[in-house]
């Protein structure tokens, strides 16, 4: 994120209203700027549906990026009903390929979500890998109760 790398003022990353469909995104510090790191959403981001097109299992993925505030009363809508025929996890158990979160957090620390709704992850809406000092507040998770794993916070150390 070149934001959080050339500023002398702390950065701010604001996603307008309107809808916006992105592929996988990597938001990726370490952050020289002043904290903290803010990204705004405001409007809808729709992941695109083509599971060629990920490389790893998360939509949208905040790699060793500290003091983060993710903020707004915007959607991450991962488009999940279309993936959701490929999850293959009863079928293969342990075996079975992951399908992308909506939000990763991966080292991520001192930081804060609040506001945002993730809809129809195509797995987990948030994923938490070795981070410390989040605090999740007001989010709205939704999806179908038929919905393949698409558990709302999977934390992994």
């Amino acid at each position: 994120m070149a934001a959080c790398k050339n500023s002398t003022k702390p950065a701010t990353l604001l996603i307008p209203q309107g809808t916006f469909r992105t592929g996988q995104t990597l938001f990726a510090g370490p952050c020289t700027s002043p904290k903290p790191i803010t990204v705004e959403v405001i409007g809808t981001l729709t992941a695109t549906s083509d599971l060629s097109e990920y490389y790893s299992p998360e939509w949208i993925n905040f790699l060793s990026v500290d003091e983060l505030v993710l903020k707004g009363s915007g959607v991450f809508d991962g488009k999940g009903t279309t993936s959701w025929p490929y999850n293959d996890c009863k079928k293969t158990g342990d075996n079975c390929a992951p399908l992308p979160s909506n939000l990763k957090f991966d080292k991520v620390n001192n930081s804060i979500v609040k506001d945002i709704t993730s809809l129809n992850s195509k797995e987990f809406h948030f994923h938490l890998h070795g981070c410390s000092n989040v605090s999740f507040n007001n989010l709205t998770i939704t999806a179908p109760g038929n919905s393949p794993n698409t558990d709302g916070m999977h934390i992994s150390s």
